[in-house]
C-alpha cells in the first residue's frame, strides 16, 4: 500500500499543476495584449471626449482597418518578447512598429507636409492683376478609368484651378503636359479634354510632353525657345527679357499650377532650364487645424502622403 500511495501521489501532484499551469499562461496572455486593448480603448475615449460619438467611430473603424491592426499586432509583439526578456527580436518589433506609426499616421503627414510643401502667405491667384501670357498644367490629377473615362485623382484641384484661372481671364493660354508610359491617355491630352468640357476654348490650349517632371521642363524650355505660331498670336507676340517676378528668359510672364508638395522641386527643376515661373500651389487643404486624437491612428491614406512627402525630400536631397 506504501508503494502504491508512493506511485499515485506523483500522478496526483501531476493532475493538480495541470490547472495551475494553463491559469498562468491565461495570465500571462493578458498581460501581453493589455497594452494594445488600452491603446484602443484610451484612443476611442479621447476621439469621443474630442469630437463626440462620431469621431469615436471613426477611431474604432481605424483600427478595424488593416493598419490599425497591424499597428496593435505590433505593439502586441513588443510586449509580448519583453516581457520574456527576448531583447533582440523585441528591438526588432519595437523597431518596425514606431516605423509603421511614423509612416502612416496622419500626424506626422501633416507635419512632414507643412515642411516640403510650399505655402504662400497670400493666394497668389487673386493678385494676377494682367493676364498671364501661359499657365502650365502639370500633369499627374487625372486618369482614365475601365471605360476610358478620365477621372479626377487626389489632385485634381489642379484641374479645377486652372479652369478658374482661363475662365477668369487671368491667362491667355494654358499648356498641358504629360506623357503616359504605355502610350496612351497622355495627361496632356487627358487635361486638354477636360478643360474642353468644363468650357474652355481648345484655341487656347496647347500640349507638351514629358514622362516626369524634369522631361515636362525640358519640353517646355523648348516650347518657349521656339514658340508655335498659334500661340504668338495669342499671346501677342515676341517679347522682351524681363525680370525675376514671375518673368522667364524670353519675357513671358508664366504661372505655374501644381499641387503645394510638389511645387518646390516643380521650381528647382524648373530654373535649370531657365524658366521663371508665378508659382500658383493648389491642395493646400489639411494639417492647419485643431489637433485630432484620430491622426495618431495609422491609416492608408496618411501612409500616402507620408510617402509623397518623403518622396520629395529625397529629391531635394539628391538635387532634384
Amino acid at each position: 500500500m506504501a508503494k502504491m500511495s508512493e506511485k499515485q501521489s506523483p500522478k496526483t501532484g501531476t493532475v493538480s499543476e495541470l490547472p495551475s499551469s494553463a491559469s498562468s499562461s491565461i495570465r500571462q496572455g493578458f498581460w501581453d495584449v493589455t497594452p494594445s486593448l488600452l491603446v484602443v480603448a484610451v484612443m476611442v475615449i479621447w476621439s469621443a471626449i474630442f469630437g463626440g460619438r462620431s469621431t469615436a467611430e471613426r477611431a474604432i473603424t481605424d483600427f478595424a482597418m488593416p493598419l490599425g491592426l497591424c499597428w496593435l499586432t505590433g505593439l502586441w509583439a513588443v510586449t509580448f518578447c519583453l516581457r520574456r526578456r527576448r531583447w533582440l527580436i523585441g528591438s526588432i518589433c519595437l523597431l518596425f512598429w514606431l516605423l509603421l506609426t511614423l509612416g502612416s499616421s496622419n500626424y506626422i503627414a501633416n507635419a512632414l507636409g507643412q515642411y516640403v510643401r510650399y505655402v504662400p502667405q497670400t493666394d497668389p491667384a487673386s493678385e494676377i492683376e494682367q493676364p498671364l501670357d501661359a499657365i502650365v498644367l502639370l500633369g499627374g490629377y487625372a486618369y482614365p478609368n475601365r471605360f476610358n473615362v478620365a477621372e479626377l485623382g487626389s489632385d485634381g484641384q489642379r484641374l479645377l484651378l486652372a479652369a478658374q484661372l482661363l475662365h477668369a481671364n487671368k491667362t491667355k493660354t494654358v499648356i498641358c503636359t504629360g506623357t503616359s508610359a504605355s502610350g496612351q491617355s497622355h495627361p496632356s491630352a487627358i487635361g486638354k479634354q477636360m478643360l474642353v468640357s468644363l468650357g474652355g476654348d481648345p484655341g487656347v490650349i496647347f500640349e507638351a510632353p514629358g514622362f516626369n517632371t524634369d522631361a515636362e521642363m525640358q519640353s517646355l524650355q523648348e516650347f518657349f525657345s521656339k514658340p508655335p505660331d498659334d500661340w504668338l498670336a495669342l499671346t501677342g507676340g515676341e517679347k522682351e527679357a524681363g525680370d525675376d517676378s514671375g518673368v522667364d528668359a524670353a519675357g513671358y510672364r508664366l504661372g505655374l499650377v501644381t499641387s503645394a508638395t510638389h511645387m518646390p522641386r516643380a521650381l528647382r527643376l524648373s530654373k535649370t532650364v531657365g524658366l521663371n515661373f508665378e508659382p500658383l500651389p493648389c491642395c493646400l487643404a489639411g494639417g492647419g487645424g485643431p489637433f485630432n486624437p484620430r491622426s495618431l491612428i495609422p491609416n492608408a491614406g496618411a501612409a500616402k502622403n507620408v510617402s509623397a512627402s518623403f518622396k520629395e525630400v529625397l529629391a531635394k536631397l539628391v538635387g532634384r
